[in-house]
């Protein structure tokens, strides 16, 4: 999967340079003496502009930097919003972007933590994505969105329109995306971009720390689904949270969450009974105890989560802040989806970009995971398999959820 930027630059001296178009699986770009470039271009057969023109060195974000085995070749990735901003688009913000593509984890030291380098202060909300706005050079006063080529299914939520400029909210990760602008009702203009990334952040208001638990990577070569489960804090409560009515759109319609899974205490939810998101999104609530495996709540919560899952709907599951009931409780589930150890450490720590810092040496994680790793098992997938088996989960629901989960 795609899960890098955007396109690549490099400080040619003089002449054109040709990006060539290559099916890989990631964006990176091979700066030698002025020559060899290659990302992923879908499409497109090559793309020439003069090196150095629409662009300098403030339009890039440097993720990468790294001495290749030959000594004249420096592999460099970088993030520009300008040389390749009619095509592809990044829905990560920077610091996301940064992190995961920087941070790499070792299994067996859980001494150490990375996260506390990317959680200085930025001018934006780290815990959520980027939009993508394309200026599309004619007035427009309305336009439809889809990822089918007939705008056959449109999408309405999170479309905005400003004279020239189409901004787009909440987009899927490495994606397809049509659209058609209008004005007074006469087509003026079409086209086409693609979204780059992995970690899909949800942007609204009211509600923080909220990401898709889909794009991961598992052992099987396979990736977690989007669109099916959603983590994040509370919607209202006695924390003074209320989620807006935008919001609450976001998540109802935009999403299609119909089970709010709630993990609060009693007191902190201040006597709910049903899901603020509307009377259509089935609640149910547990008081769970976060890092604690044996609390058979995890896993009555599972068999609500998987029953929504056949319905085709999606299902957001949420404490008060998202980080360590929800933490628990996500860990276990992409575990047992065979995302990798360091992957699953790493999901746990983007929490940080929510305000609440969380990282894999803490002792609270480092005691779950000890406990983790006292069961059965070669892998942490298998070890968290056996641990859902123990807890009365049937091997068939296991198989069932991971192939509603997983592609």
């Amino acid at each position: 999967m795609i899960k890098q930027l955007l396109c690549a630059v490099a400080f040619l001296s003089a002449g054109c340079a040709t990006v060539r178009a290559q099916l890989d699986s990631c964006v990176v770009v091979h700066v030698t003496d002025g020559e060899g470039w290659a990302f992923p271009l879908p499409e497109m057969d090559s793309i020439t502009f003069k090196a150095g023109e629409d662009m300098n060195e403030n339009d890039l974000y440097w993720m990468r930097l790294e001495q290749a085995s030959s000594p004249a070749t420096v592999v460099k990735t970088v993030y520009t919003s300008v040389a390749m901003s009619k095509w592809y688009y990044s829905v990560e913000n920077s610091m996301t972007m940064n992190y995961m593509n920087s941070v790499q984890y070792d299994n067996n030291d859980y001494s150490t933590t990375k996260i506390t380098s990317y959680t200085s202060y930025t001018s934006y909300r780290k815990d959520q994505p980027l939009s993508v706005s394309i200026a599309l050079g004619e007035l427009i006063d309305s336009v439809q969105l889809s990822l089918r080529p007939d705008f056959g299914e449109l999408i309405r939520i999170g479309v905005l329109v400003s004279e020239k400029t189409l901004t787009a909210s909440n987009l899927l990760p490495g994606q397809k995306y049509y659209y058609r602008a209008y004005l007074r009702n006469k087509s003026v203009t079409d086209g086409h971009f693609f979204t780059l990334g992995q970690v899909r952040m949800v942007k609204t208001d009211s509600v923080e720390n909220m990401r898709d638990l889909g794009g991961w990577p598992t052992t099987d070569g396979r990736h977690i689904r989007y669109g099916r489960i959603f983590r994040g804090s509370e919607l209202d409560g006695v924390h003074d949270t209320h989620i807006t009515p935008d919001d609450s759109l976001i998540l109802h319609d935009l999403l299609d969450i119909r089970l709010d899974i709630d993990m609060r205490k009693e007191e902190e939810r201040a006597g709910a009974v049903q899901s603020p998101l509307g009377t259509d999104v089935d609640y149910v609530h547990y008081d769970v105890v976060q890092y604690k495996i044996a609390d058979r709540s995890y896993y009555t919560a599972f068999r609500d989560l998987l029953a929504t899952l056949r319905q085709g709907h999606a299902v957001y599951l949420h404490c008060w802040k998202g980080a360590d009931r929800t933490g628990t409780m996500a860990y276990l589930l992409e575990a047992l989806l065979g995302v990798p150890e360091e992957d699953v450490c790493k999901d746990y720590e983007l929490t940080s970009f929510g305000g609440q810092l969380r990282s894999r040496n803490s002792t609270s994680f480092t005691t779950f995971y000890d406990r983790v790793m006292a069961f059965q098992g070669a892998t942490l997938q298998e070890k968290v398999e056996a641990i859902f088996l123990r807890y009365g989960i049937t091997a068939e629901e296991i198989a069932e959820f991971r192939e509603l989960m997983l592609e």
